[in-house]
């Protein structure tokens, strides 16, 4: 049900889509220009040695294999690759030989990485805004005015996100690198992969109240990490949600990688993006027993609001084909074929 209707405001609200994909690629495209300009001094000199252009072939080599599915050409470009005389360790040990100035510039590009992720959550809050417009009573908001309007609470929850996805993305990178240091190279990236989608479904479900908490309840943001304590036992339905969500978004943007030649992923890519925040908004609305709109002739509602405590009194009602109301705010006592509502 989450899922679906996610998929459902998605498709209502695809313009937002356009809208966070360009802001998207004027950050994206600032941060590597950025990146570019603090590293590339350093790089100069490593890019045109031996072991770099010896390192490449390998690399060039070691994809031939991976997607021609030649498991001995595999085996050898990953020996040639990570062996004790290997290009990686040779290329290693040039860089360490200018490990100061490097150690400072990938200071840079990590602090970098950071404000982009900052500045990356600020749009996440804006689509939120216009997102939780349209369910509330269904107005159309501008992403920019949502953007504009919301930027003192955005820039508080920005510090947040960013340092929690960057925990989880190094913890990711880490275990890609033991991975393919410990296992052959297709357990490697069989196992990488599946890490990578755990640890995000794992993020979601850690964070993904605080975004429409802060936005919906307008609660400051320490009370919006709490949310995600109220409601227990949805923490496994969650995570479950955000794991299907997230293999769904890999399929979705492989096969448009492959199938379009990448240029498919201008779409689906900030379409991902969105989907998440979906998710967490129709999330947020069922277990609190909000109404929302998923069209314009289309109102979701959740009868139990997600608290099991009254399915008894539910089923009852429904083996003597007595109506099943809920009223939010009362008390319902199912007497003698009459439902009497107090508060």
């Amino acid at each position: 049900m989450l899922f679906r209707n996610a998929i459902r405001l998605l498709a209502e609200n695809f313009k937002n889509v356009y809208k966070i994909g360009l802001y998207k690629i004027v950050i994206w495209l600032i941060t590597l220009a950025l990146c570019t300009a603090i590293l590339l001094p350093q790089l100069i000199g490593i890019i045109h040695s031996m072991p770099m252009e010896e390192f490449m072939a390998d690399v060039k080599d070691f994809f031939g294999a991976f997607f021609s599915v030649n498991a001995t050409k595999l085996q050898a470009a990953q020996e040639s690759m990570l062996g004790d005389d290997g290009t990686i360790k040779t290329l290693l040990r040039l860089i360490s030989s200018k490990s100061t100035p490097i150690i400072l510039s990938c200071v840079g590009c990590v602090i970098v990485y950071f404000i982009q992720k900052f500045f990356d959550a600020i749009g996440n809050f804006a689509i939120g805004g216009a997102l939780n417009d349209k369910m509330s009573a269904y107005a159309d908001t501008g992403f920019f005015t949502c953007y504009v309007r919301n930027f003192g609470r955005a820039c508080k929850y920005a510090i947040l996100y960013a340092l929690s996805a960057f925990a989880f993305e190094a913890l990711s990178v880490g275990l890609l690198v033991l991975f393919l240091s410990t296992t052959s190279v297709l357990v490697a990236v069989f196992l990488s992969i599946t890490a990578i989608v755990f640890l995000q479904a794992l993020k979601m479900t850690w964070i993904g109240n605080w975004l429409p908490a802060m936005v919906v309840e307008s609660d400051p943001l320490t009370d919006s990490m709490r949310e995600v304590n109220k409601e227990k036992h949805f923490v496994g339905k969650m995570f479950s949600t955000y794991l299907v969500a997230c293999y769904f978004v890999v399929l979705l943007n492989v096969a448009a990688m492959v199938f379009s030649f990448g240029s498919a992923l201008i779409l689906t890519l900030p379409a991902s993006f969105t989907l998440f925040i979906c998710i967490e908004f129709v999330h947020y609305y069922t277990v609190r027993g909000k109404k929302y709109f998923i069209s314009f002739d289309r109102i979701a509602t959740n009868p139990d609001k997600g608290d099991r405590e009254h399915i008894f009194s539910y089923i009852d009602a429904t083996k003597l084909g007595q109506p099943q109301v809920q009223t939010d705010g009362l008390e319902q006592d199912i007497k003698d074929g009459q439902i009497d509502q107090k508060k």
